[in-house]
């Protein structure tokens, strides 16, 4: 049995939640140079390079000669092609959740017995699905077709599924969504998300460090911000998207925030949370309307705002959404040249938040040690890890420490 995964941290962790079920029901998971006799393809849709990767990796999959279970937004947005010879399902987003227990039901599948402990993580930093869906309608999004409305676990099940993972070994659980700060609004919680972040806290005391995945700024509140900064145990980073820093390209966008209210933002992030926060981003170049005047803007813009690390990809139009029939498409040429101007700014912003550190101490999570010498056999004596802020870290020190966070 074998999980492949593209696309978003929402996706992965619904992938590691999978694996987890499977492996833990008695079905064996394949080694790296094993065919497997049953494959699961989670895959993504939201440019035209992931629809065109998620294709050649179920190619691969069924090529292999095992049977293969495609799901993920790409087999909601292009059920038809997904079917190819080999793929004996085509599960939609909305199915997701039971995925395990279909697989497990298919004819043929042999379990082993289960095994008497959990199954170790594959890391020790892990994530939690605890939402999906969204309801905002960017105009370049794809995702509230292949994901639907707002959809919130409850709260019951996203505390035993966490407790779960930290009984199984993982140290750090990411909470995930589509729309992760409209947590609980389908529900009716007037709690939301900093809600659900308190009952965490509380009711898994075991967890040594909980962090939040990509939040929406108009979602990062007063309230949440006060949960965040009160307890030691929630990572001082936040990922929040900006997509542009130009007014009038955002407002083609349908973003619900302009340059100057996200930079407020980050204002109140960092009174709330200290300036040692790491506060990183998503922008998007090349969108329709995008002169060489307005990225040059938004590059300003992304330089000067203090920000700690870029995620950055090129606009991809995708068929059925508004962006992609508006006037002044950009040229592939000019969007890979502005990718990588922007790449070489979030560079800066990383390396200039790093220095910040030198001769400085960090509480970091400890996620693997060196491996051993090819010639020799001597394991080397290097840690590497990931900091709170989300600084990448590297220390001597002994293959013990890993999953424990250290000084």
């Amino acid at each position: 049995m074998r999980v492949l995964t593209l696309g978003c941290r929402l996706n992965q962790a619904e992938s590691e939640e999978t694996h987890r079920t499977l492996v833990a029901s008695g079905l064996t998971p394949c080694g790296e140079d094993e065919d497997a006799d049953l494959t699961v393809v989670n895959t993504c849709a939201v440019t035209m390079d992931a629809s065109r990767s998620s294709r050649k990796l179920i190619r691969r999959a069924a090529d292999s000669g095992g049977r293969v279970i495609v799901t993920g937004c790409y087999a909601v947005a292009a059920p038809g092609d997904c079917r190819i010879p080999g793929v004996v399902s085509v599960v939609p987003n909305k199915d997701k959740q039971d995925l395990a227990r279909s697989l497990l039901a298919l004819d043929g599948v042999r379990c082993a017995d289960p095994p008497p402990a959990l199954p170790a993580p594959r890391t020790v930093r892990g994530s939690f699905a605890v939402q999906t869906g969204c309801d905002v309608g960017c105009s370049f999004c794809v995702i509230p077709s292949t994901r639907g409305g707002l959809s919130s676990r409850d709260p019951d099940e996203v505390v035993a599924g966490i407790r779960e993972q930290v009984r199984a070994g993982v140290r750090e659980v990411a909470l995930t969504g589509v729309h992760l700060g409209r947590y609980g609004v389908d529900r009716g919680d007037p709690s939301g998300l900093a809600g659900l972040l308190r009952r965490i806290l509380r009711e898994v005391p075991e967890l040594p460090w909980l962090r939040l995945s990509s939040i929406e700024a108009d979602s990062v509140t007063d309230e949440l911000l006060d949960v965040v900064g009160g307890d030691s145990r929630v990572c001082r980073h936040l990922h929040i998207p900006l997509q542009a820093g130009d007014d009038m390209i955002l407002a083609m966008m349908g973003r619900p925030y302009d340059t100057a209210s996200y930079l407020s933002l980050l204002g109140r992030v960092r009174e709330t949370l200290g300036p040692d926060v790491g506060i990183t981003a998503d922008v998007m170049v090349g969108f329709p309307g995008e002169t060489e005047s307005r990225f040059a803007g938004g590059l300003r813009f992304v330089a000067e705002s203090g920000l700690t690390g870029l995620h950055v990809f090129r606009y991809s139009p995708r068929p059925g959404t508004r962006a992609a029939t508006m006037v002044d498409q950009v040229d592939e040429g000019a969007k890979k040249e502005r990718s990588r101007r922007m790449r070489d700014a979030g560079r800066l912003l990383t390396e200039s938040f790093a220095r910040r550190f030198l001769g400085r101490r960090l509480d970091v999570l400890v996620e693997r040690a060196g491996e051993a010498d090819p010639v020799s056999g001597r394991v080397s004596p290097r840690l590497t890890g990931t900091a709170g802020n989300y600084l990448k870290a590297e220390s001597s020190g002994p293959a013990g420490l890993v999953g424990s966070v250290v000084h």
